[in-house]
């Protein structure tokens, strides 16, 4: 697929948001999950 879109002049960016960590993370450092003004961790 990306062979195709690169072909056709298409750029793909693959990259994955910083606000976007990966579970095992949040799982393992829930400190870093994003919180309310409330106080509320997400």
């Amino acid at each position: 697929v990306l062979d195709l879109l690169h072909e056709n002049g298409i750029r793909v960016d693959l990259a994955n948001a910083t606000a976007s960590p990966p579970p095992w993370f949040s799982r393992k450092y829930p400190q870093s999950l994003p919180v309310t003004a409330d106080g509320v961790r997400h």
